[in-house]
C-alpha cells in the first residue's frame, strides 16, 4: 500500500510540473506573437512599355482580403521575362507504309513542320524516323506444276505415273494425266501412235509469308521565336494597412512597464530546470564501511544494464552497501560493478543490498 501511494503522489507531481511548464511556454509565445501584420503576394503580367505606369496605378489602389482587411502596395519584383526563343521537339502522327526505304519515308513526310502555339511560332526540321515493323503473318495458295514424260508404249497406264512428286522441297500430289500420242507411224494409210506421252498435273498447298508493313512517324526539332516579346510578369507584395489612431489630448499618465512576459519566462525557465534536475537525479547510492560507519563513495542514475564504475573512488574496506531510491522503477534490473579490470554482476533485488569486493 505504501508503494502504491508513493507511485500515485509521484505521478501527480509529474503532471503538475508538465502543466505549469506548458502554460508558461504558451504564455510567453502568445505574448510575443500576439500582433502580426498580414502580408500577401500577387502576380501580374504587364507590357514592358506600360510597366512603370501599371506599378504606379497599383500603388494608388489598395486591395482587400476576403476577411475585409485592407492591404497596400509595399514592393514588387520581376519574376519572369519571356524568352525570345525556345527549343521545340515533336513527333508526327504515324502512317502505315508498304516499305521502309528512304525514298518511301521521305515521300510520305515533309522535310519541315510549321509550328505555332499561343506564344511561339517557327519552322522545325525533320531529324529522324520512328519505324515499327508489322508482321502480317502467312497466307496459303494452291500451286500447280505440269510434268510431261514420253516413251510410253501403253495408253492410260497410271501404274507408270508417279502419284507424288517433290519439287523444290515441296511435296506435290498427282491430280490428273492427259495421254497424248508421242511417236506415230502409218499403217494402211492411217496414222497410229507408236508411243505415248503423259502430261501429268500435280498440285500442292504453298504457305508463304505476307509482306511486312511499317508503322512510321517522323521526329521534328528546331528553334521557334516568341510572337510577342513585350510582356513581363511581376510579383507584388502587399502589406496590411496600419491603422492610425486619432490622437486625443488626455492627461499624461505614467506608463508602467509590463513585466508579465519577463516573469513568466523566468518562472518557466526555473520550472523546466527543476524538472530536468528532478528527472536526472541519482537513484542508486554506494556506501563503504569505514570501521563502524558507512561512508557514501558514489551515486548513479540507473535505468538498465548500467555499469557502476567505482575504480577511482576512495574505499576503506571490502564491505559495501548499495541503496536504491524509487526501488520499484529498477527492481530486478541487472547492473555491473566495475573496480579496475574486475567486473561484478549484480541484480537489484531489494532496496538495500550488501556485497563484498576483494581488494
Amino acid at each position: 500500500m505504501k508503494k502504491q501511494s508513493q507511485k500515485k503522489k509521484m505521478k501527480i507531481f509529474k503532471i503538475i510540473i508538465f502543466i505549469l511548464c506548458f502554460i508558461t511556454v504558451f504564455s510567453v509565445f502568445a505574448t510575443a506573437f500576439a500582433k502580426t501584420i498580414q502580408v500577401e503576394y500577387k502576380e501580374y503580367t504587364f507590357s514592358k512599355t506600360e510597366l512603370n505606369k501599371e506599378i504606379e496605378n497599383l500603388k494608388e489602389n489598395n486591395i482587400y482580403t476576403d476577411d475585409g482587411i485592407e492591404l497596400e502596395f509595399d514592393s514588387y519584383n520581376i519574376i519572369s521575362e519571356e524568352n525570345q526563343t525556345k527549343e521545340i521537339s515533336l513527333t508526327s502522327d504515324s502512317k502505315i507504309l508498304q516499305s521502309n526505304s528512304n525514298s518511301t519515308l521521305n515521300s510520305n513526310f515533309e522535310n519541315t513542320y510549321s509550328y505555332e502555339d499561343e506564344k511561339y511560332a517557327g519552322t522545325l526540321n525533320r531529324v529522324s524516323y520512328n519505324v515499327e515493323t508489322i508482321n502480317n503473318g502467312y497466307s496459303e495458295r494452291i500451286d500447280t506444276q505440269t510434268i510431261t514424260t514420253t516413251g510410253y508404249e501403253k495408253y492410260n497406264d497410271l501404274n507408270l505415273i508417279d502419284k507424288e512428286k517433290t519439287i523444290n522441297g515441296t511435296d506435290y500430289v498427282l491430280i490428273s494425266v492427259d495421254w497424248q500420242p508421242d511417236q506415230t507411224e502409218n499403217l494402211d494409210g492411217q496414222t497410229v501412235a507408236k508411243t505415248y506421252k503423259a502430261v501429268s498435273t500435280y498440285q500442292a498447298v504453298i504457305r508463304e509469308p505476307n509482306p511486312n508493313t511499317y508503322r512510321v512517324s517522323a521526329n521534328y526539332s528546331g528553334t521557334v521565336n516568341l510572337k510577342d516579346s513585350n510582356n513581363v510578369t511581376v510579383e507584388v507584395k502587399y502589406k496590411e494597412v496600419e491603422k492610425v489612431e486619432e490622437i486625443v489630448e488626455e492627461p499624461v499618465i505614467e506608463e508602467k512597464t509590463n513585466y508579465t512576459p519577463i516573469i513568466l519566462g523566468v518562472v518557466g525557465g526555473i520550472l523546466v530546470l527543476i524538472a530536468i534536475l528532478y528527472f536526472t537525479r541519482p537513484n542508486v547510492f554506494i556506501y563503504n564501511l569505514n570501521k563502524d560507519k558507512l561512508v557514501k563513495i558514489a551515486s548513479f542514475r540507473v535505468y538498465k544494464n548500467k555499469t557502476l564504475d567505482i575504480t577511482n573512488k576512495k574505499r576503506y574496506s571490502e564491505n559495501y552497501l548499495l541503496k536504491i531510491r524509487n526501488f520499484e522503477k529498477v527492481e530486478n534490473k541487472k547492473v555491473t560493478i566495475k573496480d579496475g579490470k574486475k567486473k561484478y554482476k549484480l541484480i537489484l533485488g531489494s532496496p538495500e543490498i550488501n556485497f563484498y569486493l576483494n581488494k
